[in-house]
């Protein structure tokens, strides 16, 4: 078991311990995910593992992970480096999460009751509008967040959420960067609830539709401001 941390901000967007039930790894994802370790960032086994309490070995054991999610590169004899993608990488990233995401959300259409989209509907509402009116983005990620994780869990394939898992972490990264661009999460709100009314209905080809169209646009606006984001 990895030595629990907790993630506090500093000025150079490092953390320190703070006794918090959270591994390692998943603060170093975070980390990534959220940018506070942007791509190109130098990572060094001795250095977190002093920082963290750690032993080298149980840091490296988080790297090994982290590599095999296509998040950092590790360079011998000089620790490991966050990965920076290209535009063409980041494309092939969205196309294959935008038809493993459709067919989760068809399944979870077919199988899922109309009862289970209740608390996420409410989530979606009024208030959250509010919240991106007063440019809060946090709450509609978590919300997204917690729509998918309902998805994958109603969609009930091991397989598919494996196949999602390997590539949520690389495209998390770009999520945050795509909310905040001109139009986009006012639009992102209107999809989503409108997904919702799908997966409520059990109208598994609306919703696949919903869940495509979401990824597509997320992807065109990247594209669209990419010297900004990428």
């Amino acid at each position: 078991m990895l030595q629990k941390v907790k993630q506090v901000e500093t000025r150079g967007g490092v953390t320190s311990t703070a006794g918090e039930k959270e591994s390692i790894l998943e603060t170093l994802r975070k980390q990534i995910a959220t940018h506070l370790l942007p791509p190109g960032s130098k990572l060094r086994e001795s250095e977190l593992a002093s920082r963290y309490s750690v032993s080298r070995a149980r840091i490296r054991d988080a790297f090994q992970v982290l590599e095999q999610r296509g998040l950092i590169e590790r360079v011998p004899n000089h620790g490991a480096i966050v990965v920076r993608l290209d535009a063409d990488e980041v494309v092939q990233l969205y196309d294959v999460r935008e038809m493993l995401e459709a067919l989760a959300a068809r399944l979870a259409a077919q199988q899922s009751k109309p009862t289970t989209w209740a608390p996420l509907k409410k989530r979606f509402g009024p208030d959250l509008e509010q919240a991106l009116a007063d440019e809060n983005f946090d709450p509609y990620l978590s919300a997204i967040t917690e729509l998918n994780r309902t998805i994958l869990k109603q969609a009930d394939s091991k397989i598919l959420t494996e196949f999602l898992s390997q590539i949520s972490d690389r495209t998390q990264i770009y999520a945050r960067r795509v909310i905040v661009l001109p139009g986009r999460a006012k639009i992102g709100l209107k999809l989503h609830r409108r997904l919702l009314d799908a997966l409520s209905a059990g109208d598994a080809e609306c919703a696949e539709r919903l869940k495509r169209e979401i990824i597509a646009g997320a992807k065109s606006h990247l594209m669209r401001f990419k010297q900004f984001v990428l």
